[in-house]
């Protein structure tokens, strides 16, 4: 036995009485399997209840689908007058899933909307009673959100594809189905990395109106921004901004631009769990 859990017995009433060894600390988000799922199925059950929420994750998967048909019709209705440098920078693997991006934004609020909702109605500090260690309930939405929108993406994404290939296919517009749905795995990717952002976002302004101005400052407005600035300039700094990066998963040429993204993506959700959960555990509800 060690040492060091071993405590020097005490007196009592004249007898030696063994003091018992202390309890060995547990990590600040350690919870018994029971409670974690419990807390799981809890912050389903409040996601469901966010009607809002689930009408801002429909609506930008309706986006996704729209803006593919949109696309595809258009090429379609006019292929045989374009020319064939313009038939040629068409892809029809790629083109289709331009409405990802702008549905990116309404992956982010429905995000944030989560986060917050809880603060708004002031129901967080039931929330954080219940489950005193908080840590866990980050851990729950996250999860719960980013299931949410990977499956909400992944359909939308696929439809829009399905629907792209048959529209340009019915044209005579030459496509593959199979190249076309190799993107949607890392288009699906994109949206949910927003859709987790927005989470942290919440977390960390804990207010309605300043994650949603977050969101769009950070996803729509930065993007914008950076294009009046010199080519060369917007082209070093917007490869570092999650809308490009997430953009470069699934129209990336090469592997080196997808790997880019990827890691850009990956380090912004990163610091933002980082910095969610430090808020979290370090102030107030």
């Amino acid at each position: 036995m060690n040492a060091s859990t071993i405590t020097p017995p005490r007196v009592g009433n004249g007898a030696l009485v063994a003091t018992p060894p202390a309890a060995r600390p547990t990590p600040a988000d350690a919870l018994p399997g029971s409670r974690r799922w419990g807390v799981l199925r809890s912050e389903w059950t409040k996601l469901r209840s966010v009607r809002s929420g689930i009408a801002l994750v429909l609506g930008g998967a309706a986006l996704v689908v729209g803006v593919a048909a949109a696309i595809a019709a258009v090429f379609a209705a006019h292929a045989s007058a374009l020319g064939a440098v313009e038939r040629a920078r068409f892809d029809p693997a790629v083109a289709p899933l331009a409405g990802v991006s702008p549905a990116a934004l309404p992956f982010a609020v429905f995000g944030a909307w989560v986060a917050v909702s809880e603060y708004a109605t002031g129901t967080i500090r039931a929330t954080l009673a219940a489950v005193p260690r908080r840590t866990p309930v980050l851990w729950a939405k996250l999860a719960v959100v980013a299931a949410v929108a990977a499956t909400t993406g992944l359909v939308a994404t696929s439809a829009a594809q399905l629907l792209a290939h048959t529209l340009l296919a019915g044209h005579g517009v030459p496509t593959s189905l199979g190249t076309a749905l190799r993107s949607v795995p890392v288009a699906t990717a994109h949206l949910t990395a927003a859709a987790v952002l927005g989470v942290t976002v919440g977390f960390l302004l804990r207010n309605t109106l300043a994650a949603v101005c977050a969101t769009f400052g950070a996803l729509l407005v930065a993007p914008i921004l950076l294009d009046l600035l010199p080519a060369g300039l917007t082209h070093r700094l917007g490869e570092w901004l999650p809308t490009r990066a997430g953009e470069a998963l699934w129209a990336g040429h090469g592997g080196h631009a997808v790997l880019h993204g990827a890691v850009v993506l990956g380090l912004w959700v990163s610091l933002g769990v980082l910095g969610a959960r430090v808020r979290l555990l370090g102030t107030d509800a």
